[in-house]
């Protein structure tokens, strides 16, 4: 019924809507991609075009794992249309854990790859694509094992990440972690271009740290939170919390709770609130002032257990509100939960989203943004449970207040609140010297070919438009896009074209780029047991022309008696053409001179084989009358000048030593003497 009001709302309103502009307010969307079993959600984030960048983190058919195992970034306008899906990584595993629109429509991402360290090691990696989806850069910090979990804007247009290095650790199969003994904590700044600022390392008096979360505060320095084990990776832990002079990486303050926090944020006020999760449906929260005492602390129960739960990453200008990405069980499901607390104390909203799909089923993490008044969420939805578990995109984009059509009040409550029971110490941190080095590696960007299916939405006045179109051109030549852009490689392109109604016509052209020929009839050759020599020439596409010595214009030609041949083709882009020689004997005879006189007259004063006659010399040798090696040479071009380490030689005779292989490559062996005459 949606659809039909829609296009029914279009067809009568068609003049007013070029009128003026408008959007779909809320969907939520399915995509798939060519090539791809496994899409796996992880990040959702928005341009200041209000656009989507989505990350996931693919499994790839047809290849060997963990090759198979790439990224993969999708970027959709405001109503969810596809404006490109591209397959970024290298040789073996990449993985990205975090992404960040900057200020250039561009993205940086971070996370880890076993690509170059030479081994399954992973270490931290990050890249930055432009708006496009092209790579403006890519960076290793040179250090097994490690990896990079997030990165944060900084005041100056710089970046912070954070991350963690193991020691002592053991892989499991393909590369993947399975146990360390020691980790530390990172946090390191970078320019714009990449480039490094500064590194710190550092851990706790069991050298064991895991990472949570950054954050830049309005202050513009760096709040650091994780998990500080005490007993090592198995045994207890502590909240652990430090604040980093954004400028120069030195410690302005560090705090230890003793429950540890999973994720912060920072007040309008300047205090920062962190919560972790509690198992009996519950959620622990404490709030901390900007030198980092302790303000207050609580935990309150929930109606209802959930599986997960998640700030909402908010860039309004309320970021006091308390608004949680959740998922709940039902069934074989994890449906996702958009929730809102109020006061810290009640549930004010709550809605749950379901898919139409009924063959397919919510897993894994579902992230939220908010931006510009909308909820921007992503999911991941499978479809088998065996191999090769197919597992597709999913997004979903709510209206000021949390909702799709598809989505439902869920029916919660704050059952229960009490004090947190939180005290602060010190543990002590110590900081050690970053042992890696970072450096610019290599990245693919490859496009993908992106399917979607819209489950349900809020129909508005216009809809976006997309069109498909094969182009092909020469090598060498540029094709002009509908946007305007140039283009000369193979690759498949979108273009944008904004329409009067403020929706989107959407042009995928999919760039073939004939290469320039290459031709070669091979080496030259002989007959065989009187066998005619067979020619056989093929190009993909097709459409080459063929034109021999003799006019005959086929692929394939035979050739029956010895002589000279040659071809030329063309297809209307390049020409390229190649000849041969076909001998009726495959053994030619050597000709070999019985002297020379090297008296630098410049007459035979060099004894050499005149003509190999199109076969290969292995080697030539020659020896004086007592048996001595006194030359030696595999290249048919140079002879022996009749000196031995620069003293000429007396009349006498020599004998040389030859073996060449003949044109099929049987190796024949020449043995003879002749005179040198002063």
């Amino acid at each position: 019924m949606r659809k039909l009001l829609y296009t029914i709302f279009f067809s009568f309103s068609f003049f007013w809507v070029h009128a003026q502009t408008c959007d779909t307010a809320a969907f939520q969307n399915e995509y798939w991609f060519d090539a791809t079993t496994q899409t796996y959600a992880d990040k959702i984030v928005c341009d200041a075009g209000g656009n989507n960048f989505i990350l996931s983190n693919t499994v790839f058919e047809g290849e060997p794992f963990p090759s198979t195992l790439d990224v993969l970034i999708t970027k959709t306008n405001k109503r969810g249309s596809v404006l490109w899906a591209k397959r970024y990584g290298f040789s073996k595993m990449d993985v990205i854990r975090d992404i960040i629109a900057t200020q250039d429509g561009g993205l940086i991402a971070v996370g880890r790859s076993s690509s170059y360290s030479g081994s399954n090691d992973s270490e931290g990696w990050l890249f930055k694509i432009n708006t496009d989806g092209n790579i403006v850069w890519s960076k290793a910090i040179g250090k097994e094992y490690s990896e990079l979990g997030k990165i944060v804007a900084l005041k100056d247009g710089g970046y912070a990440l954070e991350g963690v290095i193991f020691y002592d650790y053991k892989l499991g199969d393909y590369g993947n972690l399975q146990d360390a003994n020691i980790s530390h904590g990172l946090v390191m700044t970078i320019n714009a271009d990449g480039s490094t600022r500064w590194i710190k390392e550092f851990y706790t008096i069991s050298e064991y740290e895991q990472p949570q979360n950054l954050l830049c505060l309005n202050d513009g320095n760096l709040f650091y939170m994780g998990n500080s084990f005490i007993n090592g990776p198995h045994g207890d832990w502590l909240g652990s919390m430090l604040k980093f002079n954004a400028a120069d990486g030195s410690l302005i303050w560090q705090k230890s709770s003793s429950e540890a926090g999973y994720r912060a944020k920072e007040l309008s006020n300047g205090d920062v609130r962190l919560y972790y999760p509690l198992f009996d449906y519950g959620l622990g929260l404490f709030q901390i002032k900007g030198n980092g005492d302790l303000e207050w602390s609580k935990k309150i129960r929930f109606s209802a257990n959930f599986q997960y739960l998640e700030f909402v990453a908010n860039t309004s200008v309320n970021r006091d509100e308390d608004i949680f990405m959740a998922q709940r069980v039902l069934g074989g499901s994890l449906e996702p939960v958009l929730l809102k607390l109020k006061d810290t104390a009640s549930v004010e909203w709550a809605h749950e989203f379901s898919t139409t799909n009924t063959k397919g089923f919510f897993i894994v993490n579902p992230y939220a943004f908010y931006y510009n008044n909308q909820f921007s969420i992503c999911a991941s939805l499978r479809y088998t449970v065996t191999p090769p578990f197919l597992t597709h995109l999913y997004t979903i984009q709510t209206d000021a207040n949390g909702k799709t059509p598809c989505s439902a009040d869920y029916p919660l409550a704050v059952t229960k609140k009490e004090d947190g029971g939180l005290s602060f110490t010190n543990l002590g941190f110590t900081f050690v010297l970053f042992g890696g080095r970072p450096t610019s590696v290599g990245v693919y960007a490859r496009p993908l070919v992106s399917h979607q299916n819209v489950e349900c939405f809020i129909a508005t006045c216009c809809r976006d438009t997309t069109l498909n179109k094969d182009v092909q051109i020469c090598y060498g030549q540029t094709y002009t896009l509908p946007d305007g852009k140039k283009a000369d490689s193979a690759s498949l392109y979108s273009s944008v074209i904004k329409k009067s109604s403020g929706c989107d016509s959407i042009i995928f052209t999919n760039l073939y780029v004939k290469p320039p020929l290459k031709l070669s009839l091979g080496n030259d050759t002989c007959f065989t047991n009187d066998l005619p020599v067979k020619y056989s020439l093929s190009y993909t596409p097709n459409h080459v022309q063929y034109l021999w010595q003799d006019g005959a214009a086929d692929s394939v030609y035979n050739v029956t008696v010895a002589g000279n041949y040659s071809v030329k083709v063309s297809n209307g882009c390049s020409t390229a053409s190649d000849s041969v020689i076909v001998f009726k004997d495959c053994d030619l005879p050597l000709y070999i001179p019985t002297a020379f006189t090297p008296n630098g007259d410049g007459l035979n004063d060099i004894f050499r084989i005149p003509d190999m006659k199109n076969q290969k010399l292995l080697g030539f040798s020659i020896f004086n009358r007592f048996g001595k090696k006194i030359f030696f040479t595999n290249d048919a071009h140079k002879g022996w000048d009749g000196n031995v380490n620069s003293t000429p030689q007396q009349t006498g005779t020599f004998v040389y030593y030859i073996v060449y292989a003949d044109i099929k490559k049987k190796i024949h062996y020449l043995k003879g003497s002749f005179v040198l005459i002063r």
